[in-house]
């Protein structure tokens, strides 16, 4: 026996298609051709799962992909449905379909959002956080605030976290920063194929200015230099290596110069492949610090003495 709900035939013209209060999806999805083409092949398997209304129509709880594709194939003919008891509490309702929803996959942050942020306005925050555990967080108030405080992100930010374009830590950072900006950096990091610490590091000098000169990200961009190599427009990787770069120095003026001073020393020293030359992070310093190569130990024995002869002199001059 099923204590929550009950098989019933439903005409497809009695289903409250655009009420959305349990779909945990940004928009609505369009059935895709293989479930189109498995429910043609051997109908519903899995019935949706429906609440009644007090206009005896009814609103999806759960299966609205597959009734869309019911939809399409046979319109005309009642599809089978679970039909929830009317009494059940609104508590009871998004349990029943958190179960449904995880039943062969995992939901996206963005689905785990929606979702809590519809059972918190239905029911109430002591009901939210249980529910914590069955999705791998630890039941607390304050990581239910972290999950929904993402809400505020724009559209696409919220499609690209999403999909796994962008990575939670990175959604993160464009909390607080204009749906403008958010839409331009989704969009540098999808059209530059920008990988984590890519996509962070964009991230983060991109907030970097528009904190420091209060300004728009697109209004910042306008000065950055036309990519060209030997009359020819560069491949993406080479366009967003530059644009980084471009970034990292009107973040760091100082250092950046610095950097190229240094790269252009190190050029006309015309070093052997068996020798390094690095300086000290951020530059604190004037320390140059040499790395030499050695093919092995015997090789390394036998310069080793000239070596320390040649750097006790140094420090006696």
């Amino acid at each position: 026996m099923n204590f929550f709900s009950q098989l019933q035939s439903v005409p497809i013209s009695a289903i409250e298609i655009e009420d959305t209060s349990y779909c945990l999806t940004l928009s609505a999805e369009a059935p895709g051709d293989e479930l189109l083409a498995s429910i043609k092949q051997f109908g519903i398997l899995n019935p949706p799962i429906l609440r009644r209304r007090k206009n005896n129509t009814y609103c999806i709880i759960a299966g609205r992909k597959r009734l869309a594709a019911a939809g399409i194939l046979d319109p005309g003919n009642p599809v089978l449905c679970r039909i929830l008891r009317e009494d059940l509490e609104e508590t009871a309702v998004f349990s029943l379909l958190l179960e449904e929803a995880l039943t062969g996959r995992e939901l996206s942050i963005v689905e785990q959002i929606i979702f809590f942020e519809k059972l918190i306005t239905a029911a109430s925050m002591d009901a939210a956080i249980p529910l914590l555990g069955k999705l791998g967080h630890k039941p607390q108030k304050h990581i239910l605030n972290d999950l929904l405080q993402l809400r505020t992100l724009s559209i696409p930010a919220l499609k690209a976290l999403h999909h796994g374009v962008i990575q939670l830590r990175n959604a993160r950072k464009l909390l607080g920063l204009s749906p403008g900006d958010q839409e331009l950096l989704i969009q540098l990091i999808t059209d530059l194929h920008f990988g984590g610490s890519k996509q962070q590091k964009l991230i983060d000098l991109s907030r970097e200015l528009i904190m420091r000169k209060n300004v728009p990200l697109k209004d910042i961009l306008t000065r950055f230099p036309a990519v060209h190599e030997a009359g020819q427009s560069v491949n993406i990787p080479q366009h967003g290596a530059a644009l980084l770069s471009w970034l990292h120095e009107q973040c760091f003026p100082r250092i950046s110069q610095a950097e190229n001073d240094f790269q252009q020393k190190v050029a006309r020293l015309g070093l052997p492949s068996s020798m390094r030359i690095d300086h000290t992070p951020a530059f604190e310093n004037e320390e140059i610090i040499l790395s030499l190569r050695f093919p092995g130990w015997r090789s390394l024995d036998r310069v080793l003495g000239r070596i320390n002869t040649l750097m006790q002199d140094e420090e006696i001059n």
